[in-house]
């Protein structure tokens, strides 16, 4: 008997119910925007690998959304954060699987974004132009996971070896360009936090 009711039971996978990080039931089916805060999304993203998992070192979708925020433009920098936010919910399914999934996934994860960006009061419409930094950020990622390419590690060159960044944004290792789990958490949230009070 599941005695917190905050819990969703585990085995109760009929009805499109998850339990959260910080213990919100997840609709699956209709989300709305008051199930989702900065701590879930950040955990979420911080422990899903990017490229199906199939690379050397574990890169998440956190570090990811925080590149594409390093690439675009100022007011595009939430949207960036947010972008692929319902993969803390829905896991990261490479495009090859969602070509073959269909319009299922789609409308799915189009439901997740529109709560989500109604929550953070963010607009879905900058998603489209939000599209050519996604784009720039998934060919420095794969040129450095696959064919050693340099630009990738320095933007977080740039980043974890500026003095004040380091503080503001403290990690594991400086040294270390594919964050771990923790370091993209903390990170993740840190950036998302500043940006909803204006100050990334």
């Amino acid at each position: 008997m599941n005695k917190n009711p905050y819990i969703h039971p585990v085995h109760q996978v009929n009805d499109g119910i998850m339990s959260s990080y910080k213990k919100v039931k997840i609709d699956l089916v209709n989300p709305t925007p008051d199930m989702f805060n900065p701590q879930d999304i950040a955990k979420g993203l911080a422990n899903t690998c990017r490229f199906g998992g199939q690379t050397e070192g574990f890169y998440s979708v956190a570090q990811h959304s925080i590149l594409v925020m390093m690439l675009a433009p100022k007011k595009l920098q939430l949207a960036a954060l947010l972008h692929d936010a319902s993969e803390a919910y829905l896991g990261d399914i490479i495009k090859p699987v969602k070509n073959l999934i269909g319009d299922k996934y789609a409308q799915l994860e189009a439901k997740f974004e529109k709560a989500i960006f109604e929550q953070f009061k963010a607009d879905c419409k900058l998603l489209d132009d939000l599209k050519p930094y996604d784009k720039q950020a998934l060919q420095l990622e794969y040129e450095y996971l696959h064919e050693d390419g340099i630009g990738f590690e320095m933007m977080f060159k740039g980043l974890v070896f500026r003095e004040r960044d380091r503080e503001a944004y403290p990690v594991e290792n400086p040294y270390q360009i594919l964050w771990g789990q923790r370091t993209a958490y903390e990170q993740y949230l840190t950036f998302l936090l500043n940006s909803l009070n204006g100050s990334v």
